[in-house]
């Protein structure tokens, strides 16, 4: 049995940000109220970053 519950997509950092801000993608209500500091996201992002995860 497959227990994938996320399809790996290969956006563009660029590409992704600028979709967001034109409004192509969309937040859950239940999340919006959830924001994450500036540090907690660059922790995320930084490593994937450095490792050539995320292209810029």
């Amino acid at each position: 049995m497959n227990d994938t519950v996320f399809t790996k997509v290969n956006y563009v950092l660029g590409s992704l940000v600028k979709c967001i801000e034109l409004g192509g993608f969309g937040q859950p209500d239940i999340q919006r109220l959830f924001v994450w500091k500036h540090t907690n996201v660059r922790d995320l992002l930084l490593p994937r970053l450095m490792n050539g995860e995320v292209a810029v």
